[in-house]
């Protein structure tokens, strides 16, 4: 159980790594559909119109799996296919929230960008700890900024979108009423 465990906090280690070198990546290199050398094969998924490329999906996929060999781990087929799915799902999930954030006009200032990335410092051990951590992962602290940044932004988009009104008890009752059938239970024997 305890290796299961071990082997969820690594697979989760790296995807927030891969989160961070998606970003950095985007920044540095940004893939766009004017670019005559994408090949429309090279998709992996598409959010909204927007392309998510097979090209970025296996830069971040061989990173994790270098990664974890490190470890003295064998990957197998069965955990190689997982990692790579669970990176296509937050490349995904990074889209879908990156695409709300924009229409809910949910934006991080300066202010709250360098407050976050101090508490984010902190949280590795002061700033030796934090270039420790830097050097660990092969990261920039551009790199570590930008994903900073986008948990403020996805902690803000929940924040608004989680002060939508409770519905009142009149809407409660007429939404019951009309979908009755999905509330009763069938008597079991």
């Amino acid at each position: 159980m305890a290796v299961i465990r071990r082997m969820g906090l690594l697979v989760g280690a790296l995807l927030v790594l891969a989160s961070c070198e998606k970003a950095c990546k985007k920044e540095q290199d940004p893939v766009s559909e004017q670019n005559s050398e994408v090949k429309s094969g090279d998709v992996a998924a598409m959010v909204n119109g927007t392309n998510i490329y097979k090209s970025e999906l296996e830069i971040l996929h061989k990173r994790a799996v270098e990664k974890f060999k490190k470890t003295n781990r064998p990957v197998s087929a069965d955990l190689d296919r997982k990692m790579r799915g669970s990176i296509l799902r937050k490349m995904i999930d990074d889209e879908i929230i990156k695409q709300r954030a924009q229409k809910e006009n949910v934006q991080v200032d300066r202010i709250e960008r360098v407050e976050g990335l101090e508490r984010y410092k902190e949280r590795m051990g002061g700033p030796k700890g934090f270039a420790y951590f830097l050097e660990q992962q092969g990261l920039t602290e551009q790199q570590a900024e930008q994903t900073v940044v986008a948990n403020l932004q996805r902690d803000k988009l929940i924040e608004k979108l989680s002060k939508l009104e409770e519905p009142t008890e009149e809407e409660m009752k007429a939404h019951f009423t009309a979908n009755q059938r999905l509330y009763t239970v069938p008597e079991m024997v």
